[in-house]
């Protein structure tokens, strides 16, 4: 009878390290697929043509703006502070 036992208590165990050892691998396939999100953001960046232009206050400039993503987006926000000088 406790022979019976301990294989029940063996059993069990092992099935509980095979589902932990199942939540592991989904926990960190979950982890690899949201990385590439990460870095791609971090990559971005906004360029600015002309880079610099010397102008009177009250005059209109134009400048393009570039976004660099490394693929297609559909938006991009940026903020965009100019000196008081």
């Amino acid at each position: 009878m406790q022979w019976r036992r301990l294989e029940r208590k063996i059993r069990l165990r092992r099935r509980a390290r095979t589902w932990a050892i199942v939540q592991l691998f989904l926990v960190s396939l979950i982890v690899a697929s949201s990385a590439p999100n990460l870095t791609q953001a971090a990559s971005t960046t906004l360029t600015f043509s002309p880079g610099t232009a010397t102008v009177s206050p009250g005059s209109t400039v134009g400048i393009k703006v570039l976004v660099n993503a490394g693929q297609a987006i559909n938006a991009a926000e940026a903020t965009i502070s100019f000196p008081k000088d």
